[in-house]
């Protein structure tokens, strides 16, 4: 499923449309994926931590 989703990722059309949408596009292998959400988990925990936002 990896490989049809970069390659469809790579299309210059379906990228421009994406980033056009606003949406950071990023391609590569589950790994990469799981890699980089973690990443942006941790940088969000650290945000909403810094800012004291809590749910109610």
């Amino acid at each position: 499923m990896s490989t049809v989703s970069n390659a469809v990722l790579a299309e210059p059309e379906t990228r421009q449309r994406l980033e056009a949408a606003g949406l950071e596009v990023l391609g590569g292998t589950p790994e990469t994926l799981a890699a980089h959400l973690a990443a942006e988990t941790a940088a969000h925990a650290e945000l909403v931590r810094r800012a004291g936002i809590r749910i109610d």
